[in-house]
């Protein structure tokens, strides 16, 4: 699109300017090309500055702490999260089944760390149910939070650590960072963050047991966010 945007303005101003010297100015000026991005010009958090960020999330809402503490701790599409059924919360197997199994995006499941099963166990959880007794209605969803709500809590999060630029969407990058700068081998990344079809159609065909090697993955590397 942004090419496209380009090359319309270039043929505007060669062409139509020289036939049509008055409307080419009004064509040009109706749309405005799209700006690139340069590649990796964004920062990578810190652990330490995670865990900030969570702490305060902590203090305002367990809900926001939860999400932001798996997501930084899986590398899960925060969509993905939302989405995620309380059936699929399996605390005994420290895992969180996702159901993503269609299209380009599969992501069927993610691990979770002793910390995060102890923090939806004793806190999380317990404010799930005083939440929905509050609304005098129940949902099959793990996060019953509405998206507005968990994204205006977060932010309010980030800006009481004093990390306004530390956005939701910075902590796939985290995450996949971590697991490198851990040793994880870089073919591996993509499995646990739900990515890479052909190395997963690998796995899941050929590999015996495809989650133990993804368990082994994550244990391994993952970073710790909950206490």
């Amino acid at each position: 699109m942004g090419k496209t945007a380009v090359a319309l303005k270039r043929f505007i101003d060669t062409i139509v300017k020289v036939k049509e010297p008055q409307l080419a100015p009004l064509l040009y000026d109706t749309f405005k090309t799209v700006q690139s991005r340069p590649m990796n010009g964004f920062r990578i958090p810190t652990l330490e500055e995670v865990r900030r960020v969570w702490e305060e999330a902590h203090n305002i809402v367990p809900c926001a702490a939860a999400v932001w503490g798996i997501t930084a701790e899986t590398g899960v599409r925060l969509d993905h999260l939302r989405k995620s059924p309380l059936g699929g919360l399996q605390l005994y197997k420290r895992r969180l089944l996702l159901g993503e199994v269609n299209g380009p995006k599969r992501h069927p499941l993610v691990f979770l760390t002793e910390g995060a099963v102890k923090y939806l166990h004793e806190t999380y959880l317990p404010w799930r149910e005083r939440f929905e007794h509050m609304l005098e209605q129940q949902t099959n969803r793990l996060f019953p939070c509405e998206e507005l709500t968990i994204y205006r809590r977060l932010k309010e999060a980030r800006e009481r650590a004093g990390l306004p630029w530390l956005e939701p969407r910075l902590l796939r990058k985290f995450n996949a960072q971590s697991l490198l700068d851990s040793g994880a081998d870089a073919a591996d990344i993509d499995l646990p963050l739900g990515r890479s079809v052909r190395e997963r159609v690998l796995f899941e065909l050929y590999i015996a047991d495809y989650e133990r090697r993804l368990r082994q993955v994550f244990e391994s590397h993952a970073p710790r966010v909950f206490p």
